[in-house]
């Protein structure tokens, strides 16, 4: 079924999370009306939130599973992570310099490692 472009919210939420190219013509009424009393009880959150598979039908958010991913996935949006200070790096050096051994980079160097050359 060829879909146009979508006028209102509940049509995007259906388009967003089910798998509409298998859903009949007769479904879609319903599955909008799951979309609209999902929205209206929780706001933006599908909007925002992401689903890495395609579901049969909206109803799955009704489910234990599907109200155990609106839970987590709330959560996971409200995490704040506040930015890192960024650092500022002087051009002085701080400490000695260390003078480390050259590492071995064939068979003959790795034989002779460690012995000093006299």
């Amino acid at each position: 079924m060829k879909l146009r472009k979508a006028k209102n919210k509940n049509i995007e939420l259906v388009k967003k999370f089910v798998n509409y190219s298998e859903l009949k013509r007769a479904d879609w009424p319903r599955e909008v009306k799951l979309a609209k009393t999902l929205l209206e009880n929780s706001g933006d959150f599908f909007v925002k939130a992401y689903l890495s598979f395609k579901l049969n039908s909206l109803a799955w958010f009704l489910t234990e599973d599907g109200k155990k991913y609106v839970f987590e996935e709330k959560l996971r949006l409200s995490l704040n992570f506040k930015p890192t200070e960024t650092v500022i790096l002087s051009d002085k050096k701080v400490g000695e310099s260390l003078s480390l051994p050259k590492k071995p980079r064939n068979l003959k160097e790795f034989l002779n490692y460690g012995k000093s050359k006299d």
